[in-house]
């Protein structure tokens, strides 16, 4: 069973709350009911996106039924990409909340967020969300996503050499030191500009790092299944809002987003969210 939070996510405070406290609705057997008839027929989410994370998934969507439309919340479906039906979500069983996921409680929000967990890293999932009316019926389904639950999440990086937050390891999804031979990246505000820098730049025996810029997104979310076609080098010019993909020396690739670069001179302080792949050679997000 998964467990849900609801987040919001694009302001970096989560806002856990846990399904099971809420009210189930009792469903009636093999599910609830397609929805879609009368009013409700263009009551659909949309824009459904992701964040792959350790043992589970981000996603965001557009609920598109506007304030006066009476849910009951909305029901995911998740299976594993090698055993959903051709026609997945249909045939896709009973969703994977066990009671209807409430949403988001701010009613001016334009975008629905939820968090899943327990999935099974480094494995890839199909997922979609309906909308659960009070009758027991669900809306069509969103778009389907496909991803692989991999580790990930946030972390900044202060200017080089001014803290022990000047690095970072994404394979243990920790702070290192820019010149610890465990760091992957480190950050540098130039004369021209801001730049995302290989460790191997800091002197030798430190990593080679390969790093392309995939392009600039709203957020990680609407970057997923993006893939980089640029040139390959040691560093890379950011802006707030572009994804870089790197290239670790064992094969292993991560993609960062630029969330925001902030301060100056040597109070520069750079926030990145970041998806690891564990899989050597794989290069799918």
């Amino acid at each position: 069973m998964l467990s849900i939070q609801k987040q919001t996510y694009l302001s970096g405070t989560a806002l856990a709350v846990s399904c099971f406290l809420l009210a189930f609705v009792p469903l009636s057997c093999g599910g609830p009911k397609s929805g879609g008839e009368g009013a409700r027929k263009n009551c659909v989410p949309s824009a459904l996106a992701y964040v792959p994370m350790e043992h589970g998934v981000f996603l965001q969507w557009l609920p598109n039924c506007g304030r006066s439309r009476a849910t009951n919340g909305y029901n995911f479906y998740v299976t594993r990409a090698d055993e959903a039906p051709d026609n997945f979500p249909t045939g896709a069983g009973r969703p994977h909340n066990r009671v209807p996921y409430p949403g988001d409680t701010d009613a001016d929000r334009l975008v629905e967020t939820a968090e899943l967990k327990e999935l099974e890293s480094g494995v890839e999932y199909v997922a979609a969300v309906r909308i659960l009316f009070p009758d027991g019926s669900e809306s069509k389904p969103s778009n389907v996503v496909r991803f692989s639950a991999m580790p990930g999440g946030e972390f900044s990086l202060a200017m080089r050499y001014q803290g022990n937050n000047d690095g970072f390891s994404l394979a243990r999804g920790v702070h290192v030191r820019a010149d610890n031979t465990a760091n992957d990246l480190y950050f540098i505000a130039k004369s021209d500009g801001d730049y995302l820098m290989s460790p191997s730049t800091l002197g030798f025996g430190l990593k080679t790092i390969r790093l392309s810029k995939v392009g600039a997104f709203v957020s990680l979310a609407e970057a997923g299944g993006a893939v980089s076609s640029g040139e390959a080098a040691e560093e890379m010019k950011v802006y707030p809002g572009d994804l870089i993909e790197l290239r670790t020396e064992d094969n292993h690739y991560a993609r960062v987003y630029v969330k925001s670069i902030s301060g100056s001179g040597k109070a520069c302080i750079v926030e990145l969210q970041y998806a690891y792949q564990p899989t050597a050679g794989k290069k799918k997000f």
